[in-house]
């Protein structure tokens, strides 16, 4: 009997459409093993990418995040949608798995790029209840549904209580003071989390069985850097850095290129063949498009 490829729901959350989606999109499907059940959960600005996953409506999966708006008070100098969006998504994830009675499923930022088969993770990362890579979520294995819906009720519950939500001001006045700038996120939920319930979330940015998640390109994490970005040796269309001082090679399951490394992210890309190309033309038409008509009809 031969050993079936072991699969695990993908998901990622993205409201509106960018530049980099068709690129972090083809390079997921391609990476991925065929059976491997991928979602958007988006909006109609991206529904066009059902030619490669399987998009759904966010509006369909609102209903626990609508609730926690009424709780949420901004403590940041980021536009209040955006960070909201940030909090609500983990809502909206519950509220998915609950609705198709998943028990595990990997949740992943758009701006990722995947390399390996993902369901092959090592052990430890599978055991977890969820997951980051440095202090954010965005390679989160959420291997439990209950972890994951105690995650989203700490955060309801830090912006109800009063004595809770004055500590998160207190902390938002702190970074102001320290940084000029930025706040309260999902990654302030995810630090206080880890706090409260240190064995339900693990942080995959370490090296695990000579493998490891990227916590993003353009942070070293104890690896050799070349300029800007972490130097990437590729093996077998594999990237692998080096550690610092060290001979150690270590696989890089994702890259993350978060905020203005997303410009670089086609250099990154190892599964652009023809196909693709007519993919991207497409997907790049339409996104300018939706530009044209944004800046016509408003």
């Amino acid at each position: 009997m031969k050993n079936e490829t072991k699969t695990i729901p993908i998901v990622l959350i993205h409201k509106g459409n960018s530049d980099y989606l068709p690129v972090s999109l083809w390079q997921l499907r391609q990476t991925q093993p065929p059976q491997t059940p991928i979602y958007l959960v988006g909006n109609a600005d991206n529904a066009h990418f059902s030619d490669v996953v399987t998009h759904l409506s966010y509006a369909d999966y609102i209903a626990d995040a609508q609730t926690f708006t009424d709780a949420y008070k901004h403590y940041s100098t980021n536009a209040y949608d955006y960070e909201l969006f940030c909090i609500q998504r983990w809502f909206v994830l519950r509220a998915l798995m609950r609705a198709n009675k998943w028990q595990s499923c990997i949740y992943l930022d758009s701006d990722i790029l995947t390399y390996t088969n993902l369901a092959d993770a090592p052990q430890a990362v599978l055991e977890a209840g969820m997951t980051v890579s440095g202090i954010s979520a965005h390679t989160n294995f959420v291997n439990s549904y209950e972890t994951l819906s105690l995650f989203c009720d700490f955060i309801t519950e830090l912006y109800k209580n009063t004595i809770n939500d004055t500590k998160l001001k207190h902390m938002y006045e702190t970074h102001i003071a320290q940084h000029g700038a930025g706040g309260i996120s999902d990654m302030t939920m995810f630090t206080l989390f880890r706090e409260s319930y240190p064995n339900q979330v693990l942080d995959i940015s370490q090296t695990i069985e000579g493998q490891t998640y990227d916590v993003t390109i353009d942070y070293h994490n104890g690896f050799e850097m070349q300029g800007q970005f972490k130097r990437i040796i590729w093996q077998n269309g594999l990237p692998f850095a080096k550690v610092s001082g060290k001979e150690t090679l270590v696989l890089h399951n994702t890259l993350h290129f978060q905020g203005k490394s997303k410009a670089r992210i086609k250099e990154f890309m190892t599964t652009a063949n023809s196909a693709y190309k007519r993919f991207y033309a497409y997907a790049m038409g339409v996104f300018y498009w939706q530009k044209v008509k944004r800046k016509i009809f408003g």
